[in-house]
């Protein structure tokens, strides 16, 4: 959602999320992110790389599940309800 609508992907492998292979460390939505953004390690983010897909980010997240009970079987995210209720406080 950070760079996509995701209309170009498949929602059960979405919601699944598999690794690449038996040995990789990546699942299938980390590697597509880092391709989009140009690299991506969550054990080393870095939001600048974000930044600039911020107002997609928060208008992608409205087309998708937000309500955190349902995400568990839905895609979506609720951080877009945070990010939207931060800069209205700007």
């Amino acid at each position: 959602m950070h760079v996509s609508d995701l209309s170009d992907y498949d929602p059960a492998i979405l919601l699944e999320n598999p690794k690449d292979s038996v040995r990789a460390n990546r699942r299938f939505l980390e590697k597509e992110v880092s391709k989009l953004i140009g690299g991506y390690r969550k054990n080393n983010l870095q939001f600048r790389r974000f930044l600039p897909h911020l107002e997609l980010a928060v208008a992608n997240s409205g087309l998708h599940c937000s309500i955190p009970i349902d995400l568990v079987n839905q895609l979506g995210t609720s951080m877009g309800n945070l990010v939207r209720k931060i800069l209205a406080t700007r």
